[in-house]
C-alpha cells in the first residue's frame, strides 16, 4: 500500500510526502514435511517507509531540494523445528 501527496505551495515551491506499507511473507519449501527439518522456514517482514520532499526555486539559476526519509522493517521467522525436542 502506498499513499502519496503533492502540494504546490506556489509556482516556485513544492512539497510532497509518501507513506508505504508492505508485508513480505516468504514460505520456503519443506522437503520432508516434518518438524525435524532444518529449513522450510516461514519469514514475515512488515515494512514501513515515509518520505518528505521540499523543492524551492530560490533564483532562476538556483534550486534547493531537501529530502527526509525513514524506513523500518522487522523480520520474524519461524523454523519448522521450533518447539521440537
Amino acid at each position: 500500500v502506498t499513499a502519496k501527496m503533492d502540494y504546490n505551495i506556489s509556482s516556485a515551491r513544492r512539497i510532497s510526502g509518501r507513506y508505504t506499507w508492505d508485508d513480505l511473507d516468504w514460505r520456503f519449501p519443506r522437503v520432508v514435511g516434518t518438524a525435524a527439518e532444518v529449513d522450510g522456514r516461514d519469514v514475515y517482514i512488515p515494512r514501513h517507509s515515509v518520505s518528505l520532499n521540499y523543492t524551492d526555486s530560490l533564483r532562476p539559476t538556483l534550486l534547493f531540494e531537501g529530502k527526509l526519509g525513514f524506513a523500518r522493517e522487522n523480520e520474524h521467522f519461524v523454523m519448522p523445528s521450533d518447539g521440537f525436542d
